[in-house]
């Protein structure tokens, strides 16, 4: 598994792999749709995604490919031979970032501290340091054509065997090349199971280079795999037909499908605390019917049917007439879904949703309340008129001979006022008429 850090826009990607299965995974808007579970190696290929996926700050990709080595007797060092596999993507993106190329590795003591095993510091420096003069002047040779040089086979298990073991005592001054050898290691489920834990999820070594740089920078840094939480009882994707940004932060988001008995809403609030959404008769408290919600830091939903009779706190609805489809919170956000009948015949404390205008009123604040009679103070509240029964807009489709046009106003700092002088008109006087 690979992982990348990027900003910018993915649009085309080119899966480069030698491997039975692969896919390629963001960190921020999940896998890509683009898994190949039946890769062929005669087949390169580039795929260019249905819609643009957009990397932001923190986001990540990881390139994830599947093997099948039941088959080998033997540990496999350095991966697969050439023809059996090459995990590797290639990403067209912009804007282009300074970033030439990063690898990285996990740390010599994470694999050897999961497999029980100690080596000196001496053995240690073996593997992991590299002769970066040596390493500048070949790539100066390579950068200016004058490299020749015979091609030898690169075995990459030999380095471990220069390299001995100095504790637990059964495998002192063998190789590491030979315990790794050892079958009783492998069939251990517990060691290699720490093993691979270790591996995906301990300390990498990360070394990255810039564009243009004329020498490679030995430059290191220590990196550990984010401790990634599955979201709380997410939920399933639905296309709602109107959506509307109720305040003019953008941090209260309403969005809702009308149907034929009900109407189902969806709420995105920038706020970890409650958030309410209500219908009210004149666009204030006095009257209207509020649902009220939140998420406890357990990532249990609450939802609330309930009324209010002036400016104070609204209270429960002795008719529950909401149903809670579902909602979760992370760091930033509170997201809830729920439906609503049209009409639910409770006149007393509820608010019956017609084909007219209908005064939306909203609030959230950043704490989550003691109980459903027990709320803080809003940090933000308002109100908007809207049509909740409209039906979706459709295009009309246009016949061959409509012409289109389209029309770009520049952003400008200035206003151009265009004057056309005209000529006197001549006024006649009524005077002494």
């Amino acid at each position: 598994m690979e992982w990348a850090y990027a900003v910018g826009h993915v649009a085309l990607p080119t899966l480069w792999r030698h491997s039975r299965w692969s896919r390629l995974m963001s960190l921020q808007a999940g896998s890509l749709p683009m898994p190949n579970m039946h890769y062929d190696f005669d087949y390169q290929n580039t795929r260019i995604l249905k819609e643009e996926v957009t990397l932001l700050p923190g986001d990540s990709l990881v390139m994830e490919c599947g093997y099948n080595a039941s088959h080998r007797t033997t540990p496999t060092y350095g991966g697969f031979g050439t023809n059996e596999e090459m995990c590797l993507t290639f990403l067209s993106y912009y804007p282009r970032v300074d970033l030439f190329l990063c690898g990285s590795n996990p740390e010599m003591n994470t694999v050897l501290d999961s497999l029980g095993l100690e080596i000196s510091a001496a053995n240690k420096d073996k593997l992991i340091e590299m002769n970066w003069e040596a390493e500048n002047k070949l790539l100066e040779k390579v950068k200016s054509g004058n490299l020749s040089t015979t091609g030898m086979p690169l075995i990459m298990a030999d380095m471990l065997k220069t390299v001995n073991i100095t504790a637990p005592q059964k495998y002192i001054n063998q190789s590491l090349y030979n315990v790794l050898q050892d079958k009783a290691i492998w069939m251990d489920e517990g060691l290699t199971s720490a093993l691979q834990k270790a591996v995906l999820e301990g300390n990498h070594t990360s070394t990255c280079h810039l564009h243009g740089q004329s020498i490679l920078m030995g430059k290191s840094s220590t990196i550990t795999a984010p401790d990634l939480q599955p979201l709380q009882d997410p939920l399933p994707e639905v296309s709602f037909m109107h959506s509307v940004v109720l305040d003019q932060q953008g941090s209260y988001v309403l969005l809702w499908t009308p149907r034929k008995e009900d109407v189902v809403f969806e709420v995105q609030v920038g706020t970890t605390g409650y958030v309410g959404l209500g219908f009210s008769p004149t666009g204030g408290m006095k009257g209207a019917d509020i649902i009220l919600g939140w998420v406890d830091t357990s990532g249990e939903v609450f939802l609330h049917d309930s009324y209010a009779e002036g400016n104070s706190a609204p209270m429960v609805d002795e008719s529950q007439d909401v149903k809670l489809l579902g909602g979760y919170q992370n760091d930033t956000h509170t997201v809830l879904r729920f439906s609503r009948p049209w009409d639910t015949c409770d006149g007393d404390q509820d608010y019956t949703l017609s084909d007219d205008t209908v005064r939306v009123i909203w609030a959230y604040s950043s704490r989550d309340p003691a109980s459903e009679t027990n709320l803080h103070y809003h940090d933000r509240r308002g109100t908007k008129s809207l049509f909740l029964q409209s039906p979706q807009f459709e295009m009309p489709q246009m016949g061959a001979d409509v012409k289109t046009w389209d029309f770009l106003s520049h952003n400008s700092s200035e206003i151009t006022l265009l004057v056309r002088a005209e000529g006197a008109v001549p006024v006649t006087s009524c005077e002494g008429d």
